[in-house]
């Protein structure tokens, strides 16, 4: 459990560092996000390259997902997720 917990948490990091920096956030989504979390491109580079734990630092990105997973935005992020996660982790198995 605790595997599949940091692969999508990781998964769901990720995707919103890259949603707030390519814009692909709503405008109202992002100030909230940058409210939240430190997004300054040194602090984040920092934290994946030169830290220990990048996949942790990752996963607390999730936190700020699932506090508003009942935004439509979110909805569709987390079902692109858990798609991802079924395709790769569990459909890969022939007998399943």
């Amino acid at each position: 459990m605790f595997l599949w917990t940091m692969l999508v948490e990781t998964f769901y990091g990720k995707y919103l560092i890259r949603a707030y920096y390519f814009n692909k956030m709503p405008e109202y989504l992002r100030e909230e996000f940058a409210k939240i979390m430190t997004l300054s491109p040194n602090t984040i580079k920092n934290k994946l390259y030169r830290e220990e734990n990048p996949n942790t630092y990752l996963a607390g990105f999730a936190k700020f997902l699932i506090d508003n997973k009942s935004n439509e935005y979110f909805k569709e992020i987390i079902f692109k997720g858990l798609e991802r996660f079924i395709d790769y982790q569990i459909l890969q198995y022939d007998n399943f």
